[in-house]
Formats: structure tokens, C-alpha cells, sequence
């Protein structure tokens, strides 16, 4: 948000003695209610809010006891406490006479209209640039009108987040096959950001370009994670991958999710590809293979892989019950002990290809 530098402020000893005597009657005078979500009364209603008070303050002759009062909540906080966005001169000048009625002092006359100049900032604080330099200034309107310059501005400064740090293993083309693949260097049992864009490479005019990732060596009895999302909003992407053979052992071809979780019974090297949707190559040892251009753009993939976690052990024998027939609460297995593994399996029930199999416990 910027604030243009385009006036001075000037006090005078006098509206500074008022606003002081005004502060001081905050402890006796009434404040309307406000509600959290802080609500802007319509302007009709806020008339009437004011034109209520000043009601009251007619049929009053003397001093004003303010707890007799009856403030509608449309009036608003004093506006020498707060600053609300729409507010009618109606309410300023209501309170203003309810504070000489109530303290036997004058404020400034200028106060209202001194309290109604202001303007709320237009960005959200997660926004920028929307009102940055002079050509796009707000106008504080009214500015300038009152006996002394000064006006109220509301906002948040907002700030710009930092890009994202690049990815540890970019795409480098030409990476259309498997002999191409840029390397990720990832040691077992990590999973990091790669990145790149489908599109950039020389074969993104004609057949497709597809990048190709080296997983290096995976261990058997691990779980390759491939997961992968568009950076351009709506884009999606077909990620596949291959063993060191050239077969393609899991992929996502049309509209995701972008995931794949592979467990490999037996280690080795393993290829992640990433490429438009449906276009996964032909030959994955061919950058030309692909079926031609789909949808490009940027992206960022998490590679890697860890050891999987080792299998429960089998179940105690008879700490479940003893299986079929368990279709009832009647039938439940007892379980003998406050926590066990159980196993079973559903369609082995007597009622299996009728009612459906149930399992009790």
C-alpha cells in the first residue's frame, strides 16, 4: 500500500484540547455494540440510529445521565476510538452532542467532519500491487475540505513470498529415453523435488517431449514413489515407470492423480518418465517414440524410494476366535487379549454369494 506524500499536517492547540477532553468522557459514556464480523449499518439505518439518540438527548433538559440512554447499535463505536469504513456524519454528530451534553465541554466542530475523511486499503493482506506507486493511489476523498489535514488509512502491508527454491534434480535435455535420463543422485531411502518442463525439449513440436528420470539402484523390497503435479493450474501430466528393461511396470496416462507407488520385489535400476497426458513413449530407448503433443508446461515431480516396512506377524492361534462361522454378533470371535493381530478374509462366509460375508469379533 502506498501513502502519497501529498499534503502536510497542521494541528491547532485548540482541536487537540478537545479531542483530549473528549478521550476522557470514554470511561462514562456508553459504547454501541459491535459485532465480530464489524458490519457496516446500512446508511439508512445509521440515520436512524442518530436521529434516535439526538431524540433523546432533546427530551433531556441539564446534564445527561448517558446509562439512561438507549444506543442503537447501528450508531458505531465513538468515532474518536475507531475508524469504520461508510460511516454516515449522522452518528459523528450524535455523538459529538452526546459528549457535550454529557461533559459540559465543546468539541471541535471540525471533528466530525475530520472523522468521516478516510479510506480502508483495497488489497488483502496477502496482495501486492495494487496500489503501490502514485499512478495507482487511492483517492482519499474529501481530503483537503477540513480545517486541518488529516484523514484515517486502514490497511495491512502486504508482502511478496519468495520464489521456491529450485529442484535438487532438474530435467536436462535432451532426457527423452531411458540411455537420456537426467540424473536425481538419490541415495535409498530419500524422496526429493525434481522439476521440469514438458515442452522444451526437441521433440516438443513434433512427437511429444517426454523427460526421463534415473532413479539409480532401488533395492528389493522397496516402495518407488513417482508423484507428480502441474505447476500451471489445470495442466495435467502422464508419469510412468520403467525397469531398467524398458517395461513399464505402473503409469497414470489420462486425468491422474499424478501417483504412483511401486513396491520391487527385486532391486535394480528404475526410470521415472514424465510426459504429456497419453503420451507416454512407444519405445522408451526412443526420444522420438511419443504419440505426439499433448498438454505442456512446467511441473514438479517427488522421486525416490525407502525400504518397505517389514509384514505383521501372523495371527495368534485362537486369540480371534476361530473363523467361519463369525457372521453374527452371536458368532464373534472372542478376542482373548486387550490388543492382538487379527487376519481374516470376506467371502469366505457360509453367506458369501447370497447376504454377503461378514466377520465378527
Amino acid at each position: 500500500m502506498a501513502v502519497i506524500p501529498r499534503f502536510a499536517r497542521r494541528w491547532r492547540h485548540g482541536g487537540i484540547a478537545a479531542l483530549l477532553a473528549i478521550a476522557m468522557l470514554l470511561a462514562v459514556l456508553p459504547q454501541a455494540p459491535t459485532s465480530a464480523a464489524q458490519d457496516v449499518p446500512s446508511d439508512a439505518a445509521q440515520q436512524a440510529a442518530a436521529d434516535k439518540l439526538l431524540a433523546q438527548l432533546a427530551a433531556i433538559e441539564g446534564r445527561v445521565n448517558p446509562n439512561k440512554l438507549i444506543i442503537d447499535p447501528a450508531l458505531g463505536p465513538a468515532p474518536w476510538i475507531s475508524f469504520l469504513p461508510g460511516r454516515n456524519p449522522a452518528t459523528v454528530e450524535a455523538w459529538l452532542e452526546l459528549a457535550r451534553r454529557t461533559g459540559n465541554t465543546k468539541p471541535d466542530e471540525n471533528a466530525a467532519r475530520q472523522f468521516a475523511v478516510g479510506v480502508n486499503d483495497i488489497e488483502l493482506p496477502d496482495q501486492i500491487g495494487l496500489n503501490d506507486t502514485i499512478e495507482t493511489g487511492q483517492p482519499v476523498l474529501g481530503f483537503g475540505s477540513n480545517a486541518d489535514d488529516t484523514a484515517n488509512i486502514a490497511g495491512v502491508l502486504g508482502f511478496e513470498a519468495p520464489p521456491p527454491p529450485p529442484p535438487l534434480c532438474p530435467s536436462i535435455e535432451d532426457d527423452g529415453a531411458i540411455p537420456l535420463a537426467s540424473p536425481t543422485n538419490l541415495p535409498p531411502g530419500v524422496i526429493d523435488r525434481c522439476g521440469g518442463t514438458i515442452g522444451d525439449g526437441p521433440w516438443g513440436d513434433t512427437t511429444g517431449d517426454i523427460d526421463f528420470f534415473d532413479l539409480g539402484v532401488v533395492d528389493p523390497n522397496s516402495v518407488v514413489i513417482v508423484d507428480a503435479f502441474a505447476l500451471d493450474q489445470g495442466n495435467v501430466f502422464a508419469i510412468g515407470l520403467y525397469d531398467a528393461d524398458g517395461m513399464l511396470l505402473a503409469s497414470t496416462v489420462d486425468e491422474g492423480p499424478e501417483f504412483i507407488d511401486f513396491f520391487t520385489e527385486v532391486g535394480g535400476n528404475f526410470y521415472a518418465a514424465v510426459a504429456g497426458v497419453e503420451s507416454l513413449p512407444n519405445d522408451p530407448f526412443d526420444p522420438a517414440s511419443g504419440p505426439g503433443v499433448t498438454t505442456t508446461g512446467a511441473y514438479d515431480v517427488f522421486l525416490g524410494s525407502f525400504l518397505a516396512p517389514p509384514p505383521p506377524p501372523p495371527p495368534e492361534p485362537g486369540a480371534c476366535g476361530f473363523g467361519e462361522p463369525d457372521d453374527s454378533l452371536g458368532e464373534a470371535g472372542f478376542v482373548e487379549s486387550n490388543f492382538v493381530f487379527c487376519a481374516g478374509a470376506i467371502g469366505d462366509g457360509l453367506y458369501s454369494d447370497a447376504s454377503g460375508d461378514f466377520d465378527w469379533y
